[in-house]
């Protein structure tokens, strides 16, 4: 086995899903919580807003990761790219002509920098990251752009056990496509 075969940020990735997860779980009572105020399960979904847009954030540095190892492993001309990477092994969302793990990865990217955005228009460093969220119908006016793109990705957006298997899978499809 090719030490890059070894998967080192599976620990500490599922590590990091694992305390959102909890956090999560907890604003959950917060959020359907009918006795709370609306202002508290506002508040609550604003926190769980924060707490998806960083576990995309972990998701993508194991993306960044994965792609680094694929070109230490891969015996090819020329250097694989992550949007090649990311196109090509991850299962499309139904319909769309994105793949879940673009949308992880434009998540990310959304999470990073919205807050320097003048508007969603799909120009110059955010165009990418924009077309890609305007595709699975993520647009400007949507409240919680992390958490519809949870329900969209995975059904329990209270545990992060479905998005470590995703990004995991996905790394498995690349290296098992560029095994010699």
């Amino acid at each position: 086995m090719n030490i890059y075969e070894i998967d080192w940020r599976l620990s500490s990735t599922r590590q990091v899903f694992q305390a959102i997860s909890d956090s999560l779980k907890n604003l959950e009572k917060i959020i359907l919580d009918d006795s709370r105020e609306e202002y508290e399960r506002e508040d609550a979904l604003e926190h769980a807003e924060n707490l998806l847009g960083i576990a995309f954030v972990t998701a993508q540095t194991y993306i960044a990761g994965t792609v680094s190892d694929i070109n230490q492993f891969a015996k090819v001309e020329s250097r694989l790219t992550k949007d090649h990477l990311l196109k090509g092994y991850g299962e499309k969302i139904a319909e769309k002509t994105i793949t879940s793990l673009e949308l992880c990865d434009a998540l990310a990217n959304y999470y990073k920098h919205h807050d320097e955005w003048e508007s969603w228009s799909a120009v110059g460093r955010r165009k990418k990251t924009v077309a890609t969220l305007q595709a699975v119908g993520i647009i400007e006016s949507d409240s919680y752009p992390c958490i519809k793109a949870a329900e969209m990705l995975w059904l329990n957006t209270k545990s992060l056990e479905s998005l470590l298997s995703l990004v995991k899978s996905w790394r498995e499809a690349v290296f098992t496509a560029y095994k010699n």
